[in-house]
């Protein structure tokens, strides 16, 4: 709902992404955000207790290792 939308993005977030959306829109979409990022270093995104690392495309929260489906 557009609500839902606006509500998203005024409590701060960046973006906002609905069902169902096209792969490589949403894809485009994550890269501006990490090409935006102050938070980037070494093809990684450290976001309080989550690491990102896109070179190794592998996820972490407080440094134990996510797993995550290929699609996420």
């Amino acid at each position: 709902m557009e609500i839902d939308v606006v509500t998203g993005l005024e409590n701060g977030a960046n973006d906002y992404i609905t069902k169902n959306f096209i792969l490589a829109i949403f894809k485009t979409r994550v890269k501006i955000q990490i090409r935006n990022s102050t938070n980037l270093y070494n093809n990684k995104i450290v976001i309080d207790d989550f690491t990102f690392d896109f070179q190794k495309m592998e996820y972490y929260k407080n440094n134990s290792l996510i797993e995550l489906f290929k699609t996420e």
